[in-house]
């Protein structure tokens, strides 16, 4: 899948480049077709990721503290780069993905700092 999108995005490149004499409306559809094709290819990507989180994983007790301990460290420089702080106490416990609940946290904090 994300072969095709390649070519659908380079072969817009090289019609922006080569004819220069398009008009603006015909300017206009290659570069929507080439920002569907790059969000697309996000898509496919994302899509791509998540069957791989998903198989074969098993849920086990997790201490939620310490994945959250890891994600601030891992955040370190976006906390001091933003001038945000990140506190928390008392999590509970659980039982799921430890990997799915890092990277849960990850984004939720990398979004909230932003």
């Amino acid at each position: 899948m994300q072969e095709p999108l390649l070519k659908v995005i380079i072969f817009g490149d090289l019609l922006l480049e080569r004819t220069k004499n398009l008009d603006e409306k015909s300017r206009n559809y290659i570069e929507r077709m080439q920002k569907a094709s790059e969000r697309m290819q996000v898509f496919t990507d994302d899509l791509l990721g998540y069957s791989k989180i998903s198989s074969g994983r098993q849920f086990e007790y997790i201490h939620t503290q310490k994945i959250l301990k890891e994600v601030v460290e891992d955040l370190d420089a976006s906390i001091s780069e933003s001038g945000g702080t990140i506190e928390y106490k008392d999590i509970l416990n659980f039982e799921a993905d430890p990997f799915q609940m890092k990277q849960l946290f990850q984004n939720l904090l990398s979004n909230a700092l932003k």
